[in-house]
């Protein structure tokens, strides 16, 4: 289970074409910038043809976070029918969970909190930066909501041109790629898990 995945955490290797990719700039503030041609995830190239799922499967950076999606029984759904939206967390950045959480989420009889979280990182139907900026900016407090598979919502915000999202922990969370296009959806990548109540 994620527990025998924690083990081998990759080294992220991101290099964003095609899709919207934030880099940082020398005082630390991210810049999004777009990029033509095909988008890598983690060194492999993300087949546009491909579901979202399987994409991020043939990542060796995103092995812990598939494996989270495939024990809660996700795996299915997101190769399935039907569009969604990923917030993919690389494998560097699962040791920013709070202590004793990724344990916590491999023991068997914690399913239910395994899929809880795993939930939270996924969004019924095809959510795209465009999209996201537009109802950030139609908001009286430069918020944007909504709803996760799981149930909460997640909340959207912006610095200047990065979106970032801030969980239920209240963690402002940085978008690093956006719109990864995939067959049944899009990916983003993110550089901290999103945390649900």
């Amino acid at each position: 289970m994620l527990s025998r995945l924690l083990v081998s955490v990759a080294a992220l290797a991101l290099v964003g074409i095609g899709a919207v990719m934030v880099t940082p700039r020398a005082t630390a503030s991210p810049v999004v910038m777009m990029i033509a041609g095909p988008t890598q995830l983690g060194g492999v190239i993300a087949d546009p043809g491909l579901t979202v799922f399987d994409s991020l499967s043939r990542s060796p950076d995103f092995s812990i976070f598939t494996a989270t999606l495939a024990d809660a029984d996700l795996s299915d759904t997101l190769t399935g029918g039907g569009d969604y939206t990923v917030f993919a967390v690389p494998d560097d950045v699962f040791h920013k969970l709070p202590p004793g959480e990724a344990d916590k989420l491999s023991k068997p009889d914690n399913k239910s909190e395994l899929v809880k979280f795993a939930g939270y990182h996924v969004i019924k139907g095809r959510l795209d930066s465009r999209q996201i900026f537009a109802a950030i900016a139609a908001s009286s407090d430069e918020k944007a909501l909504f709803r996760t598979l799981q149930g909460e919502n997640l909340t959207f915000t912006r610095n200047g041109q990065v979106l970032q999202i801030v969980d239920a922990s209240d963690k402002l969370i940085d978008i690093t790629v956006a719109d990864v296009p995939q067959a049944n959806g899009l990916i983003y990548v993110i550089d901290h898990p999103l945390t649900p109540k």
